[in-house]
């Protein structure tokens, strides 16, 4: 593996669930090396881009970012917290940061807040690809607009419906998986 691989720096069978005090120090520690940290994303604020439970990679930021549509790591002003969202403006000295499945804007977070970039998102053993590539720009600009989530709740229904029209008719009949009573 090459020496910038984020999976060349983990051992598996040494990984370790920290509490969110603990994971923040260690990440700002990490990236203070210049190094990348890993660890599993919690929560659906980011989704459908970023699921809970994905590995998220946060490498330091380059110079002359976050830019509108990088997804960075951050501390939420008002709690202190690790925070996973995308950028939607970025200013001089602030930037305007939201979840990808929110409605609501995060306050605006001065830009010493903003620890680092994710630059890998890793989903059952498997690279997403999917809000980190070229379309990052587009997508800050519909979550700007709320259309984004407005679009993610829809296909979400539309991606139900055909779900719980089988599961209906699927109790119509009275014969389920497995059961041998029908």
């Amino acid at each position: 593996m090459p020496p910038d691989d984020p999976a060349s720096y983990v051992r598996t069978g040494c990984e370790r669930t920290f509490t969110g005090e603990v994971r923040l120090e260690l990440l700002r520690a990490v990236l203070a090396k210049n190094k990348p940290f890993r660890f599993t994303a919690y929560g659906h604020s980011m989704s459908p881009f970023i699921r809970n439970r994905d590995i998220l990679t946060i490498e330091p930021l380059p110079a002359g970012s976050p830019r509108a549509g990088d997804v960075v790591a951050f501390t939420y002003p008002a709690l202190g917290n690790l925070v996973v969202h995308r950028v939607i403006t970025a200013e001089p000295r602030t930037c305007l940061i939201k979840g990808d499945n929110r409605r609501e804007t995060d306050l605006p977070v001065d830009r010493e807040h903003i620890l680092g970039r994710v630059t890998r998102v890793e989903r059952n053993g498997r690279i997403v690809r999917a809000g980190l590539g070229c379309e990052r720009s587009l997508i800050a600009c519909m979550s700007r607009h709320n259309i984004l989530q407005r679009m993610t709740r829809v296909a979400g229904i539309v991606i139900r419906i055909p779900r719980v029209v089988a599961g209906k008719a699927g109790g119509l009949t009275g014969s389920r998986t497995g059961d041998s009573r029908s």
